[in-house]
């Protein structure tokens, strides 16, 4: 039995089960919404009810149950909460967000574990694949700090102090504390022409101890970070997330897929499985295998986020041993994300 429903524009009024709900466009099950208005109220319910639609997930003391985030066994809501809900919806890589959230919570500072994810996405600093973050800092020509002269920020180097040496002021602009943040206030107090060199430091969200209000919020003070690369002037770090040493962040492709696993390790593959007879039913007819490889180009062909795409091919890769389960489990992901 279908349920009453009116829209309004591009809002959707909809009665299911004595209770009216108003379905807007930031909805995130808004279009399978509109494609299941015409189904059961079952069907219905379960795009309209956000936490269903998602599947617990558990890592640490972080989980997700219901479409909330916990930590220790207490809802988050926050920034960066809200923002592993919308990636876990849209099939993109969310461990990162929640490696984050756990290394976030670790921090003493309450004013810190609720406003440093803003600061984050407000000057579009990456986050890295262990749940830390990348940000810029300059130094002078011999790569040793511009305030004391004394500490080597040269590639590899982890330089730290003690945290209780750190304000915690946000009121006080220059204060005590190891400094990195956005490439505009780099840029405003390194100089090019000096010689200074532009470092990319990676900082553990623990570490982080307070974001003052000076230089148009654009910097960190902290009491330890790593050293992982030096930039050139003229550049800047592109992407959203980069691997755990700084670089950037391999694709699917490029990691753990071979193209050329569909050539000759396919075909060593088969040949070991059909050796086994509890592992000849692994195997299906090579008219099967070329149905499903068909099927699966049509599903990757069509407009979807490249990225998105190949976290896919690497999920349905890692979960695989044939290439028959590995087609067969990228069509589903794919299937889903539509």
């Amino acid at each position: 039995m279908t349920v009453p429903f009116m829209k309004t524009g591009n809002t959707v009024s909809i009665l299911a089960q004595g209770k009216w709900y108003q379905v807007k466009p930031e909805h995130p099950n808004y279009s399978a919404i509109l494609e299941a208005l015409h189904g059961s109220e079952e069907e219905i319910l379960k795009f309209l009810d956000i936490g269903s639609s998602l599947e617990d997930y558990s890592s640490g003391n972080v989980e997700v149950v219901a479409g909330a985030v916990k930590y220790d066994g207490e809802v988050v809501d926050n920034t960066l909460t809200r923002r592993i809900i919308e990636f876990m919806r849209q099939g993109l890589p969310f461990e990162p967000l929640t490696k984050l959230l756990e290394n976030l919570m670790k921090n003493t500072s309450y004013q810190t574990r609720t406003q440093l994810y803003d600061f984050l996405e407000h000057k579009n600093l990456p986050i890295t694949e262990d749940g830390c973050f990348l940000a810029y800092k300059a130094v002078n020509s011999n790569y040793m700090d511009k305030y004391t002269g004394t500490m080597n920020n040269s590639v590899g180097q982890t330089v730290s102090i003690d945290r209780g040496k750190v304000d915690d002021n946000r009121d006080k602009g220059c204060s005590a504390g190891l400094h990195c943040g956005a490439l505009d206030y780099v840029r405003d107090y390194g100089s090019e022409d000096s010689g200074d060199h532009i470092m990319i430091v990676k900082v553990n969200p623990m570490d982080a101890v307070s974001v003052p209000h000076d230089c148009q919020h654009q910097k960190l003070r902290v009491c330890q970070y790593e050293v992982v690369a030096e930039m050139e002037w003229s550049d800047e770090l592109r992407k959203p997330l980069y691997s755990a040493d700084g670089q950037e962040y391999q694709s699917f492709v490029q990691d753990d897929y071979d193209d050329e696993w569909f050539d000759e390790d396919w075909d060593e593959e088969v040949e070991a499985l059909a050796e086994n007879e509890d592992k000849e039913s692994w195997i299906s007819s090579e008219q099967a295998v070329d149905e499903q490889e068909q099927e699966t180009e049509e599903l990757v062909t069509e407009e979807l986020d490249k990225d998105k795409v190949e976290y896919f091919k690497k999920m349905a890769y890692n979960q695989s041993t044939t290439k028959t389960g590995y087609l067969k489990k990228l069509k589903e992901l794919l299937s889903k994300s539509k």
